[in-house]
């Protein structure tokens, strides 16, 4: 396999996840009883008494090694040409964000609602975090070394996650609540970052 043809993978396994891992959890989450997408996250919906937590268990497995793949990707079409460290780190991030939000949060399921944290809730919620913490710095690492539009989108992009990601922390506050918006938000924001530098990738390899 070329490089060119990796690369091309790559891009187009991560467009895959990304959109998949939305359309995914908004199908089975219509049909999961008393699931509201605005106040429960997606982990609660593939909990561990959830009928879709096999399912959602292997789409996670899937995802994560998908966005493995495409940081590969990432290194061959940007780094290996330039050896640029930015790119590298971002790379790394990527990497850790798909094995801990999916590898393996997929492999330990979230606790259902209302129940003592188990081990698997805490190695659940401890990767997950370190996955979410490592997507969340890439925009500003990026934008050391853009300009133009993207130098904007990566600001905006920044920005805009801090922001979901501080209210999705602080949604355990009844005042504040709707866990499942802000986690949606922040992940909207952060996939449709990761979109536009696949499809870079793609037209321009």
């Amino acid at each position: 396999m070329s490089v060119e043809v990796f690369i091309l993978i790559s891009a187009i396994l991560a467009i895959f996840a990304f959109l998949g891992d939305f359309i995914i959890t908004f199908i089975l989450g219509y049909f999961q009883d008393n699931y509201s997408h605005i106040e429960d996250t997606m982990s609660e919906l593939g909990n561990k008494e959830s009928r879709f937590k096999t399912i959602l268990s292997i789409w996670w497995f899937i995802w994560g090694v998908s966005l493995m793949i495409f940081s590969f990707g990432l290194i061959s079409h940007y780094y290996m040409p330039t050896g640029d460290g930015h790119v590298l780190t971002v790379a790394i991030l990527i990497f850790i964000f798909g094995f801990g939000a999916g590898n393996v949060a997929g492999l330990f399921p979230e606790d259902s609602k209302g129940k003592e944290e188990s081990v698997s809730g805490k190695i659940h919620g401890i990767f997950g975090g370190l996955g979410y913490l490592a997507l969340l710095t890439i925009p500003s690492i990026l934008a050391i070394i853009s300009v133009g539009w993207f130098l904007a989108i990566s600001i905006v992009v920044q920005i805009s996650g801090i922001g979901f990601f501080t209210l999705f922390l602080l949604s355990k506050n009844p005042k504040i609540g709707k866990s499942g918006l802000w986690q949606r938000l922040f992940l909207f924001n952060y996939y449709s970052y990761m979109i536009i530098i696949a499809v870079i990738m793609i037209v321009y390899p």
